[in-house]
């Protein structure tokens, strides 16, 4: 196995006990001087459970409404960094990791192309962005967005948090609302940190 790790290092377990997926039959996807580039396009947030059951409707152990599992059984759920690690793992140098979200956040919201959400508060301390149960629709979450037209989106939260920890620790990122007119914004900010 020959993956990008500091000695020590002790990287993260996933399907089946393997440690990540740049080892084996995919290492020559994950060559040490390209660019790996992840596009994230969702309109709900991350949900990535250790628990299986969490998915199961029939559960005994989580309340009926599959729609809010994640949001009230975050326990239940991988940690963020998990990911961050496994993806890193996989370039020797970060800024060969390009990491895009198209996802629920509102359009004001979404820095300029080309520039970095430097103040990730400005993010996630918006009203909008704040995960709760929607009063009028009990068994669904506020949207993070709702656009005539176009649909509506939920607080990424997850995904945002594993977007700033890449960021953080040199990764590039670039971030898009899943409600915005057009995806030509973060298509120009992948295309500018390739």
């Amino acid at each position: 196995m020959r993956l990008w790790t500091a000695p020590g290092y002790e990287p993260p377990s996933f399907f089946r006990g393997t440690a990540g997926h740049g080892d084996g039959a995919s290492w020559g996807f994950a060559e040490p001087g390209e660019v790996l580039a992840i596009i994230l396009l969702s309109d709900g947030d991350d949900c990535s459970a250790r628990d299986p059951d969490l998915f199961d409707p029939a559960s005994p152990v989580y309340d009926p409404s599959v729609h809010l599992r994640c949001f009230l059984h975050a326990d239940a759920l991988h940690d963020v960094e998990r990911y961050a690690d496994g993806l890193l793992q996989l370039r020797r140098d970060p800024r060969r990791l390009v990491f895009a979200a198209v996802v629920g956040i509102p359009p004001d919201l979404v820095p300029p192309s080309g520039t970095s959400p430097t103040v990730w508060s400005d993010i996630f301390e918006d009203e909008r962005m704040m995960a709760r149960i929607d009063p009028s629709e009990p068994s669904e979450l506020v949207p993070s967005c709702n656009v005539p037209g176009i649909g509506k989106a939920y607080p990424p939260i997850r995904a945002l948090q594993l977007a700033r920890s890449l960021e953080s620790r040199g990764a590039r990122i670039a971030l898009a609302s899943i409600c915005g007119p057009s995806f030509s914004g973060v298509l120009a900010a992948i295309i500018e940190a390739l």
